[in-house]
């Protein structure tokens, strides 16, 4: 299988597959999962709390269980603001609401200058032009998103043929001749059968290292390109390891 990419000089070269993966065998839920953390910082914690700390600890909890207002406040972020990348108008736009709203219930907030990074999303385009089984003289689109503070490719963009992992054990396990000069699709499948145990988080987090220092562990084999297929689009940024 061979793609080429295209994208401008803004944008990054790590992409995300707009897709759903395959689902992953079901798993045994973690034995340290982040609810049972949480439940063991506030029904078993080894500090002075008092019984009557802990009731009412325990009634706001169940308040918020019940309450609207926290997911009404989260869908207003994400779907009214929309995305939030450091230095983007929506980025302050979010900081100016949560503020109002933080002084509107009685809290005393002061904003303080920061410096932050700016990272700005381009033209982004990629196209099968190789695969098994393919119509003489035909492509095929595939829809792909940056993972924020990437780099571009060059101006007429990189074709390569592309190589499958499904973890990083199976990444190291190749020659790194096998690897140089391909596009390393990393094709993790989210775990669906986790979540629906209650588990969310945790299928989160077995993905999350992925999209994090994926393409830093990958590139130090010196692919062409470093992509991976989630469960669904996510591109908040990756952090780059020397």
């Amino acid at each position: 299988m061979k793609i080429r990419f295209l994208v401008s000089p803004i944008v990054a070269a790590f992409f995300v597959l707009n897709c759903w993966a395959q689902n992953a065998p079901a798993s045994t839920p973690p034995p340290n999962s982040f609810l049972e953390r949480l439940t063991t910082l506030t029904d078993s914690d080894p500090r002075p709390w008092t019984a009557e700390q802990f009731a009412t600890m325990g009634r706001i909890r169940d308040a918020a269980m019940t309450d609207p207002n926290a997911y009404n406040m989260l869908a207003h972020l994400t779907d009214n603001i929309g995305p939030r990348l450091s230095g983007s108008p929506q980025a302050e736009a979010a900081v100016e609401w949560v503020t109002a709203k933080m002084r509107e219930m009685g809290t005393s907030v002061t904003l303080e200058k920061t410096t932050v990074p700016h990272w700005v999303r381009g033209k982004e385009d990629a196209v099968l032009t190789l695969w098994p089984g393919m119509p003489p003289e035909t492509t095929q689109k595939i829809v792909v998103t940056a993972l924020g503070n990437s780099v571009p490719t060059s101006a007429d963009g990189l074709t390569a043929n592309v190589i499958v992992v499904g973890s990083f054990a199976e990444l190291r396990s190749l020659p790194v001749d096998e690897i140089k000069g391909k596009i390393v699709l990393f094709n993790r499948p989210f775990d669906k059968e986790l979540t629906a145990q209650g588990f969310g988080l945790d299928s989160y987090g077995q993905n999350i290292a992925y999209r994090g220092i994926g393409p830093s562990l990958a590139g130090r084999l010196e692919p062409r390109l470093c992509w991976f297929a989630l469960w669904a689009a996510e591109t908040f940024g990756f952090r780059t390891q020397v």
